[in-house]
């Protein structure tokens, strides 16, 4: 019996990941070895998310590296851009209110 996604289509995931090490970027050094976004990815897209981005800080196991404090400056900046990219497409125009903001 083949699977059907749980979910309706539409959804988007946003994965924020933190590494100890560095290279796991696709073309990178480490790109073989980086299995945490794909395994997420992965898992997701069998409940129909398909819709997926990353975000990363590199050399979190060495936070007096200056490559940590740049990795996370890149980070927030490509978060930013992602958020606004998001927004701007719609793609959180779609998301139900909190109830909590729906009840003001």
């Amino acid at each position: 019996m083949p699977y059907y996604p749980l979910l309706p289509p539409g959804k988007t995931l946003v994965i924020l990941s933190a590494r100890g090490d560095f290279g796991y970027e696709p073309g990178e050094r480490a790109a073989h070895m980086n299995h945490v976004e794909p395994s997420i990815r992965t898992a997701f897209g069998y409940m129909g998310i398909t819709d997926v981005h990353t975000v990363a800080i590199e050399y979190d196991e060495f936070p007096l590296d200056p490559r940590h404090a740049v990795s996370v400056a890149r980070a927030e900046a490509a978060l930013d851009a992602l958020v606004y990219a998001l927004l701007k497409s719609g793609a959180a125009a779609s998301r139900p209110q909190s109830r909590a903001r729906a009840a003001q």
